[in-house]
């Protein structure tokens, strides 16, 4: 009996001994409470008064009050407090390490206490409050606690962090829509804080979540000490990395300056030189030209567009049938330009195959095939089980459908196919020359300002970075690995042979292709987000994210279980608030930008080049509207994304509701789509 009770001794003192911060203010707060005890009922309330964070002390001793008033607890209840700071403050202050728990508390206390007794000053100038709520008594810990609180979502691995956030903001703002007082609002600023405080949490452990597989097993099996993870991409490390081109010499002027050297860019580029010889036009690259998603996407040549029926709604059906068309067409545009500047991209017109796995899946892809021919893909086939297993065998797949707009081909060969093509005709580009704003009529870097009269943004997932425009398109990451090249054996398992671009109608869906030579490439979602709307640098892919790809190109096609993977990386596309892609000229700014392509940027971007080529040519009076200038994403306008922490946390909670949703079909078939993904579409404007 002696040895459990010595055990459970020491292993007390070592998790007090580990949160001293904790602890040692839980004393504290002992010692004061006991004070108060010994008080008077008016001396207590005059002496707590006089270290309160209301309006009057704050106006007369700020620092004072908002130090003292963090050691004492109105109401004198101390058990309640020391329960509560052994389940968050404790944890919190193991996980963070004393100065970063330290840093996220006083953060929140004093943060809610400037931003709730602001909101009262407000309200009593307003007159919605009266003059003597400036003298309220207001101290204790809560603020503290609250944010702590709110910061341990991020030590939580997914999924269950999603709902552990979501059940703390929904706790503290539930009472902000029942006659909210200012400590109401106090705590739900707490949290918000709490969640704004992620930058402290970076490289600090998560705590598995239940049946996760180890580490070392996505390290070890998956992951081979041959195995390159990040370095750009597949298609780079295949290809190799573009001789350097010379960066920006200096202030110079130009017609046209184009800032971003992906297909956005360079399509414009190029269009606009065919169009107009004399143009003297400027591309500004931060890096290399495809250094984005140009150069890390999963080579999906294809028809679909972000946005068309949202189009179909606010500008009728036809403009979205025209849209489409447009698109279709765009897809032999891309094969026509390669064909004729000789470009080697290893395309394969095999179209798309989209198949269903579940009933729930092949409801949806059922209506999906009925919308598609309705917007004028008459062309579309339909195919059951069998028809779909003669095309590809994926494991319990129960239908597909096919179109013929598609291609597969090697991003990266056709973008520095087309960049040559540019420079060719007489473009200048410039490379390692970081934009870091844009304004009308000047693009700045820090080797000097390009003058033009049109300054064209083409920057997708990398627009955050630009100044003022953090909350303009999400960069929403993607990532991808590719196998060894597979033998005949295991092709014949498969079959592919029509080598078809190939995904499925998963909530969180997949796409994936038969390489050139006989790999396959295979993408999904990973991590959606990184807070603050940051990018990554050279592709570098979570170990669990690459078991995530694994066990979907298993699932898919079993006989590669054993098959190596070469290659992980990963990268950001934009997507807008509305799921839209836009093409934009500002006439009276002279400024424009194309993009928000949600992943369908291949052909897209072909699309939107031409279209910033007539917008450009009808506003300077070379030409007159087209066919593209009157397509219904041109000028588009959309709200920004909700700031810090919201962005962070709603993403997160999409991308997990998508999840489980994809879980919920498996393993409960049934033919309607879970409300949780329904849910999810309607809140995020995806559908």
């Amino acid at each position: 009996m002696r040895r459990p009770l010595r055990k459970a001794a020491h292993l007390t003192w070592v998790w007090i001994r580990t949160a001293p911060g904790t602890y040692l203010w839980l004393a504290a707060l002992f010692v004061t409470t006991v004070a108060l005890h010994l008080m008077s009922p008016h001396l207590q309330e005059e002496f707590l008064r006089r270290r309160s964070t209301n309006l009057h002390q704050l106006s007369q001793n700020p620092v004072r009050v908002l130090i003292t008033s963090a050691f004492w607890i109105d109401g004198g209840r101390w058990l309640p407090y020391a329960a509560l700071y052994t389940v968050f403050h404790a944890p919190a202050e193991h996980w963070l390490g004393t100065r970063r728990w330290l840093a996220v508390a006083a953060t929140a206390h004093i943060g809610a206490t400037l931003i709730s007794e602001g909101v009262l000053g407000w309200a009593i100038h307003e007159g919605r409050a009266h003059e003597a709520a400036g003298d309220t008594l207001d101290v204790g810990v809560s603020y503290a606690l609250a944010g702590v609180v709110a910061v341990l979502t991020y030590r939580i691995a997914p999924p269950w962090r999603y709902p552990y956030g979501g059940a703390v903001v929904i706790f503290y703002g539930v009472p902000l829509f029942a006659g909210p007082d200012f400590t109401d609002i106090g705590h739900f600023s707490a949290v918000l804080i709490g969640l704004a405080c992620y930058p402290l949490t970076r490289g600090r452990p998560r705590t598995p979540r239940p049946g996760h597989r180890c580490e070392a097993r996505c390290t070890n099996t998956l992951m081979s000490s041959s195995t390159v993870n990040g370095g750009i991409s597949f298609w780079y490390a295949q290809d190799g990395i573009p001789a350097p081109r010379e960066p920006l010499p200096g202030d110079t002027t130009a017609d046209v300056c184009v800032v971003g050297g992906g297909f956005t860019g360079l399509w414009t580029a190029y269009y606009l030189k065919k169009a107009a010889p004399f143009l003297n036009i400027t591309v500004l690259e931060a890096k290399f030209c495809g250094y984005g998603a140009s150069g890390r996407n999963g080579g999906w040549l294809y028809n679909g567009i972000a946005g068309r029926d949202t189009y179909a709604l606010k500008n009728g059906h036809d403009a979205a049938v025209r849209l489409q068309r447009a698109m279709n067409d765009t897809v032999a545009e891309v094969v026509r330009v390669a064909a004729d500047e000789s470009i080697d991209a290893d395309i394969h017109q095999g179209g798309v195959l989209e198949v269903a796995y579940t009933p729930a899946q092949l409801a949806r892809l059922k209506d999906f095939h009925t919308t598609e021919i309705a917007f004028g893909e008459t062309d579309r086939v339909l195919r059951g089980a069998r028809e779909t297993a003669e095309r590809v065998r994926v494991t319990g797949a129960v239908g597909s459908t096919w179109t013929p707009h598609g291609a597969r081909l090697h991003p990266v060969k056709l973008l520095k196919g087309l960049a040559a093509a540019v420079e060719a005709l007489g473009v200048t580009i410039h490379e390692s020359t970081p934009v870091t704003e844009i304004k009308p009529k000047h693009a700045i870097t820090p080797y000097g300002t390009v003058r033009a009269p049109y300054v064209l943004r083409c920057t997708e997932g990398f627009t955050a970075g630009l100044k003022g425009q953090r909350r303009t398109w999400l960069p929403m990451n993607s990532s991808m690995i590719a196998t060894e090249p597979l033998p005949a054996r295991i092709w014949d398992t498969i079959g592919w042979d029509g080598r078809e671009t190939l995904g499925d109608m998963a909530h969180a869906y997949m796409y994936a292709q038969r390489t050139a030579d006989d790999r396959i490439a295979i993408g999904g979602r990973g991590v959606p987000y990184r807070y603050g709307s940051r990018t990554d640098n050279d592709g570098r892919t979570q170990p669990a994210t690459i078991a995530a790809l694994r066990d979907i190109l298993v699932r898919f096609f079993p006989t590669t279980a054993g098959v190596h993977i070469d290659h992980a990386w990963s990268g950001v596309l934009a997507v807008p608030r509305d799921w839209c892609a836009t093409v934009t000229l500002d006439r009276a700014t002279g400024l424009g930008w194309a993009g928000g392509y949600v992943g369908s940027g291949v052909a897209t971007t072909n699309l939107a080049a031409r279209t910033l080529r007539d917008l450009i040519q009808q506003d300077s009076g070379q030409a007159g509207p087209t066919d593209l200038t009157t397509l219904p994403w041109v000028n588009h306008k959309v709200r920004k994304w909700e700031p810090e922490p919201l962005r962070w946390l709603g993403v997160h909670t999409l991308y997990a509701a998508y999840r489980a949703a994809d879980r919920q079909e498996t393993n409960s078939p049934t033919l309607q789509t879970p409300r949780l993904a329904r849910t999810a579409n309607r809140v995020s404007g995806r559908h």
